[in-house]
């Protein structure tokens, strides 16, 4: 593909140029009061006459010539060179010369150096930003070492570094050797792989001959996916002949099949020609076929044409359906056009439909105004509704503008939802500037408000910093703050380094703070690290924080270790906690090994009474 990438190249920029040149030369000629071509008024250096437009189209062409000459790569430079080549040029803002010089480089990579190439995109941290280099490379490699790329797919590892470049090889390896490469993609050992290249296959399949790829499904029903196989195949049909990709998706018997071969259909036709597609799929004689084309043409339609749904609502069924198109709709419509939203929700929609919709009118308005949307909601006078509609605000406003969004919600009345609203902004605040979220909070009058949302705050920020938010609680004077943030600090701190959580929990002074910082480490630990979590637990001196721990070992394991969970019940100083733990562990236990579980009882500190009931349970 070194020779190859390039034969594609230039009939690429030959088109741009094309392109540039035409237009051009129509902005000479489309004017009011142009002087036409060749006549005085123009000259060869003025843009809008031919020569002009040459000119440009020329120096257009010479500018990416000389770009990706500035970033060609060699075989002097090393593997990780060219992968930092690569990158630099996919930090550049997007447009057709960055995407050409790309294009151009990978071509120009020694063959021997792909792979390496490869590796060091993917071992950087930011492995998004040489998403699309790998796939080039990947590309090229289908091109000229099918097998070589497989090896290298075949190495990576599960997840989403393990699916780069499946799609590209195999729909490349489909167009040249259909058998071929669906005889490798069954060598594939990891699922989502296997998967990924069968869905690559027919889908590369689908574009050129869909009557080929439903022989393919039809030949190895595992293809279909439960109707995904036929969604692809239908979806790639409809782009060429919507009429004929209609007709065959009725011949498919009733079942989910079909119902995925008729979204498939009306995604792609309702994108191209929405009055064609609904005006088929109302016609539809089965009433589940006409819902399940509906709901996927509104799906389609809504975000390009909200107002040709909102005429053709009412061919919606009441129903699921209808309320997921009402809430798309909304949402959608008020992003672009706020006013025209609303006035259809109020005027067009029955009160039910009213109170699911206007929420979502203002969620969409607030991505273009958050502050008169939020006033909107303010006033709205239904408090289910209000709050609905405030709950949509808040966090998308709370993310761009935390402190505009807290002024605002602080002049709200003061109620419970008004702690919420302001708890929500200082988590989103803090995810940005923990700091300045705490000095914000810091000052709120109300006691339980500035409670929660240094709560909040401290529960955020231990999500990126830990060991910084747990340095900062130490420092606050609130004990409900410090309470309630403990325990969702030290579960999150314990995942990434327990030592250091359970230092830091053991500073804390016996109280309800350490207490909750105790539960929330074993909730956690115990699902790392089971072993170390109970050692830890077996050296705690008794105490309140020692009762926390134990009793939430006891409560996680009481369905899933109900043995386990027994004994440590055995081990809680609060007689009615033990007593209690003990009898549902017991209970538990018998279900599942009765005979190991009555021993246990009869020689438990458990009252007579308690082990009698729970030994007739077992007969």
């Amino acid at each position: 593909m070194g020779a190859t990438l390039p034969r594609l190249i230039l009939p690429t920029i030959i088109g741009l140029a094309g392109l540039l040149i035409g237009f051009l030369l129509g902005r000479s000629g489309a004017q009011p009061g142009s002087t036409p071509a060749g006549q005085a008024g123009l000259s060869a250096t003025d843009p809008g006459s031919p020569a002009g437009a040459l000119r440009a189209a020329g120096s257009f062409v010479s500018g990416l010539t000389a770009r990706s000459s500035r970033a060609s790569g060699g075989s002097s430079a090393s593997p990780e060179d060219n992968a930092a080549r690569a990158r630099a040029i996919m930090l550049e803002a997007p447009s057709f010369e960055r995407d050409l010089a790309l294009i151009q480089f990978v071509s120009k990579i020694p063959k021997g150096q792909l792979i390496g190439v490869l590796d060091s995109l993917q071992n950087q941290t930011d492995v998004i930003r040489g998403a699309m280099a790998s796939h080039l490379i990947v590309e090229r490699l289908a091109g000229e070492d099918p097998a070589a790329a497989l090896e290298w797919i075949k190495g990576r590892p599960a997840g989403y570094s393990g699916a780069v470049g499946v799609n590209t090889l195999f729909s490349v390896w489909a167009g040249r050797n259909l058998g071929e490469a669906l005889a490798r993609a069954d060598e594939l050992a990891d699922p989502q792989q296997k998967q990924q290249a069968n869905s690559a296959i027919l889908s590369s399949v689908a574009q050129r001959d869909p009557l080929k790829a439903l022989e393919l499904i039809e030949k190895n029903p595992l293809l279909s996916r439960n109707g995904q196989g036929e969604h692809t195949v239908y979806s790639s049909w409809a782009a060429r002949d919507p009429a004929a990709a209609a007709a065959s998706a009725l011949e498919i018997p009733p079942g989910i099949r079909r119902q995925q071969a008729l979204g498939g259909l009306m995604q792609s036709w309702a994108m191209r020609e929405p009055e064609a597609a609904w005006e088929w799929a109302t016609g539809l004689d089965s009433a589940q076929d006409r819902l399940t084309a509906l709901e996927r043409a509104s799906a389609t339609v809504i975000s390009r044409n909200p107002s040709f749904v909102a005429q053709h609502l009412s061919d919606l069924p009441a129903g699921r359906a209808r309320s997921r198109a009402i809430s798309g709709l909304a949402w959608q419509w008020s992003s672009q056009d706020p006013q025209a939203a609303l006035n259809w929700a109020q005027g067009s929609l029955n009160a039910q439909e009213a109170a699911t919709a206007i929420p979502q009118v203002v969620a969409g308005w607030s991505q273009r105004d958050p502050a008169a949307a939020a006033a909107y909601a303010a006033a709205i006078t239904d408090p289910k509704m209000q709050q609905s509609a405030l709950n949509n605000v808040v966090w998308g406003w709370a993310q761009k503008d935390p402190s505009a969004a807290a002024a605002f919600f602080s002049q709200l009345p003061g109620d419970a939802q008004r702690r919420s609203y302001l708890s929500n902004v200082a988590r989103q605040w803090a995810s940005a500037d923990p700091n300045a979220a705490l000095s914000w909070a810091k000052t709120l009058p109300d006691a339980s408000e500035r409670s929660s949302s240094l709560s909040s705050i401290l529960s955020s920020w231990a999500e990126t910093d830990p060991s910084a938010a747990g340095a900062s609680l130490l420092t606050l004077n609130d004990e409900d703050a410090r309470t309630r943030a403990a325990d969702n600090l030290t579960s999150v701190w314990v995942r990434s380094d327990p030592g250091a959580a359970v230092t830091w929990a053991q500073r804390l002074p016996e109280g309800p703070s350490r207490a909750n910082a105790y539960r929330g480490l074993i909730s956690t630990w115990i699902e790392h690290d089971e072993l170390a979590a109970t050692q830890w637990l077996d050296q705690l001196p008794d105490g309140p924080s020692r009762e926390s721990a134990v009793s939430t070992y006891v409560d996680r394991r009481m369905s899933s270790d109900p043995e386990a969970a027994f004994f440590w019940a055995s081990s809680l100083a609060s007689e009615k906690d033990r007593r209690n733990r003990m009898y549902s562990a017991a209970s538990n236990w018998m279900r599942r090994d009765p005979n190991a579980a009555r021993q246990a009882i009869l020689d438990s500190p458990l009252t007579d009474s308690d082990k009698a009931r729970l030994i007739k349970k077992s007969k």
